[in-house]
């Protein structure tokens, strides 16, 4: 499960195979799963974006919600219930967007407004100050308590840190949703405010940062005989810890507040269920799972297990304890929003912690399968020094010196992909102008078409009766899709015939 428990030696089974070179297969396969992480995230964030952002249906008229979306092949009264609800949630979160983009307050309304955000804003950077410096404190008292060598450490001196941070991570924002209710009691947000997610947020990688720079700069930097394995377990017991307080959050902050809201105050009413937290929550133990993963290899299948089973609670909780939240979100577009920061800043800074790890800190000489090297990343420069007596392997030598060594390489490349993310976002703003365009030739169509229709009912009003002209008499009466035609061939046998028909 840790990183001490991997050795350094070359593993030889007999001559007729090939060794086995333990510390390029941990090297090879970390990199290939952040590699394998990448490309997924880029790809998911690619086909959000451009499904929810860039796609003509978000442009296609409202009217459809209402007139054309209902499926009448549901016959089951609790899908009809949920359809309808899905219903209603959609036309909410069209209602509130167009609602901020029209709504227009008085000077003394958006000052209020803007004097409770900031207040808002202070309590939270406070919080979050707070909690940070808490954290750092014990993080601190931890490690002079490990560094202790005839003290005995007991389970609960392991167990603090891990403990408050968890804490933090599920107490402080429940303060923000304090913050929340107290505006929207005052009614000065907006109902689409993305502020409560963006405190969160801030918590959350303020705590990671912390924990970071305390086992990068503290941990890594003392004289413990085996860093590594110290800085997986804690990441481990963070792990752990968080799992067991969201098991607590949903009985406590679901099930209960439900008995609660329904049988002894009803005025509290059924819980809501806040779907940007929760999902934050995931996000939060994704990051640590990424960072833990050098130092504790087998920590994405504990974290698979952990995360299963808190979808099977969470999914009976819902059903069971919980109401839609009545804030309208866009759920598409917030989905993109995850899907990038869980790319950004989560996965980014793991990559920035683990080349930390990898380039800049010396591994420990007493355990794991880079002991006795000055840094991790001479394991892959002393493999192709090797390689370099061999013939055969002359293109991997190749690849190392100019494309992985090569600073310019990666100048070249960062440029390359600038340039092509500035073309597809040329692309994209290209398809939105033409969507516009679009729809702004339906419209003047429409237009085009009514005013056709009030020349063609102009035309076809009936006019007064001439005694002196028999012809504008029959044409007074005729079918109402007649237009006048000229004399000669009013006069035709033809045509006096079908206007006698008409009279008829």
């Amino acid at each position: 499960l840790y990183y001490g428990f991997y050795t350094n030696a070359t593993i030889v089974k007999n001559e007729a195979m090939p060794p086995y070179y333990m510390q390029l297969a941990y090297l090879l396969t970390m990199g290939i799963y952040f590699i394998l992480c990448f490309l997924s995230l880029l790809y998911s964030m690619a086909t959000s974006f451009l499904k929810n952002f860039s796609s003509p249906q978000m442009y296609s008229g409202n009217a459809a919600k209402l007139l054309c979306v209902w499926d009448f092949n549901i016959t089951n009264a609790n899908a009809v219930k949920l359809k309808q609800k899905n219903l209603s949630t959609q036309i909410k979160e069209t209602l509130s967007e167009v609602n901020a983009g029209v709504l227009k307050l008085p000077f003394s309304q958006r000052l209020s407004r803007i004097a409770v955000h900031v207040v808002a804003w202070a309590l939270s950077l406070g919080a979050a100050i707070g909690s940070c410096a808490g954290i750092y404190h014990i993080s601190l008292v931890n490690l002079q308590v490990r560094r202790e060598e005839n003290r005995p450490v007991s389970l609960i001196n392991h167990l603090v840190l891990p403990i408050a941070v968890s804490l933090i991570n599920h107490l402080v924002p429940f303060l923000h949703q304090i913050y929340t209710s107290i505006i929207s009691v005052v009614r000065l947000r907006f109902s689409c405010s993305p502020l409560p997610l963006c405190r969160n947020i801030l918590l959350k990688v303020s705590l990671i940062g912390i924990l970071c720079n305390y086992w990068l700069n503290k941990v890594a930097l003392s004289d413990a005989k085996c860093w590594e394995t110290l800085v997986g377990q804690d990441i481990y017991r963070l792990l752990v810890t968080d799992f067991i307080c969201c098991l607590l959050g949903s009985f406590f902050g679901e099930f209960l507040r439900r008995i609660i809201g329904t049988k002894c105050c009803k005025k509290l009413g059924v819980p809501e269920f806040d779907i940007a937290r929760n999902v934050l929550d995931l996000i939060y133990s994704q990051t640590l799972t990424w960072i833990g993963i050098f130092f504790s290899p087998l920590l994405p299948a504990i974290q698979m297990i952990s995360f299963f089973i808190l979808f099977c609670v969470k999914k009976v909780s819902l059903m069971m304890n919980c109401q839609p939240p009545r804030k309208a979100w866009r759920a598409s577009q917030m989905n993109t929003i995850f899907v990038f920061l869980l790319f950004f800043p989560s996965f980014a800074g793991v990559l920035a912690v683990v080349a930390i790890a990898v380039w800049r800190r010396k591994p420990s000489e007493t355990c794991g399968p880079f002991r006795g090297l000055p840094t991790i990343y001479e394991a892959i420069s002393g493999w192709v020094a090797k390689l370099s007596g061999y013939p055969g392997s002359a293109w991997v030598v190749w690849i190392y010196h100019n494309l992985i060594e090569s600073v310019h390489f990666f100048f070249i490349l960062s440029v390359i992909m600038l340039i092509i993310a500035y073309l597809y976002w040329q692309i994209i703003d290209g398809r939105k102008i033409m969507v516009k365009l679009l729809k702004e030739q339906i419209v003047n169509e429409g237009k085009d078409k009514m005013f056709l229709l009030k020349k063609l009912r102009a035309l076809q009003a009936p006019k007064p009766p001439n005694p002196g002209k028999q012809s504008e008499r029959h044409s007074s009466v005729r079918h109402p899709m007649h237009f006048p035609l000229p004399n000669s061939i009013e006069s035709s046998p033809r045509v006096k015939e079908r206007d006698s028909y008409a009279e008829v």
